[in-house]
């Protein structure tokens, strides 16, 4: 099942990166890139498989490299700069670069993203996957943590349904605030910012469990984001193929989503899930 070999070319929009300043506030650093090109050749590719697997045998959330090879283009003086200094990032899902010029010594800009799973296209070599999972210390390990980290997600909502009914009390008291004398607009906005603050962790927690899921499916099934896998499905008696793009646990079961692949080996345009039945090892 072979797939034509392609030379593939990114042309990535470039966005600055705010630095602090006094007060709360931010402003970018010096001149900034439009773009930023990138062949995504052999070597790239070689390069991006070796810092995911750093990422997983470190326990990683992100490795990062100086990539020389990425080539930034400015609309001041309307040509490349050379004498910017790249890096290339990787995390379980995506990868993306930045850059700094002299005299900075960090990132001024970075560029948006690429999906693993579209830049490392497979070659249409599945990895067949037991619908049964029997994981050993570590895999429970992961799980616990899983667990926890659904509850506290949990919490953070309860807790911000409870801002935002009090926010929403607050505003029908607007009509008698003279007699009361009492400011509650400051109150309001505090509630606020409380709340968006738990929105923020809300968030934070899911992109935790998906890291963990993805973790959990690496240590079962040395898969990663990009591969594609193939799986006898429990319940519908029927091979399930797909191209991983996400990872999630649940109550016993986790879960494989992404991109369906036809029996032909093409990658078609519907989500696919395949649902594995998480068990304790016996031995």
């Amino acid at each position: 099942m072979g797939h034509e070999n392609k030379k593939r070319v990114y042309c990535l929009k470039a966005k600055p990166l705010y630095a602090a300043e006094t007060q709360g506030l931010y402003h970018q650093r010096g001149v900034q890139p439009l773009f930023c090109h990138c062949n995504a050749n052999d070597e790239l590719v070689a390069l991006v498989v070796h810092l995911r697997e750093q990422l997983m045998a470190l326990d990683l959330y992100q490795v990062s490299k100086a990539y020389p090879d990425a080539r930034w283009f400015f609309e001041l003086g309307d040509r490349y700069y050379s004498q910017v200094t790249s890096f290339i990032h990787v995390t379980h899902k995506m990868v993306y670069f930045s850059g700094h010029l002299l005299p900075y010594e960090s990132p001024q800009f970075q560029t948006c993203a690429i999906p693993i799973a579209e830049l490392l296209f497979n070659q249409g070599e599945f990895k067949n996957i037991d619908p049964v999972v029997h994981y050993h210390p570590r895999v429970k390990g992961l799980i616990d943590e899983i667990v926890s980290k659904e509850a506290e997600i949990n919490r953070r909502f309860d807790q911000a349904c409870a801002l935002e009914r009090l926010v929403d009390a607050m505003g029908e008291l607007d009509e008698v605030t003279s007699v009361v004398n009492t400011d509650l607009e400051a109150h309001q906005h505090r509630l606020k910012m409380e709340a968006s603050e738990l929105s923020h962790q809300y968030d934070q927690l899911e992109r935790d469990i998906e890291t963990l899921s993805l973790k959990m499916l690496y240590q079962c099934f040395q898969v990663q984001v990009g591969d594609w896998v193939a799986s006898n499905v429990l319940t519908r008696g029927k091979t399930i193929q797909l191209v991983v793009a996400s990872a999630s646990y649940s109550n016993g079961w986790l879960f494989i989503n992404g991109t369906n692949v036809t029996q032909k080996g093409v990658v078609g345009k519907r989500d696919e899930r395949i649902a594995l039945k998480v068990l304790p090892d016996e031995h």
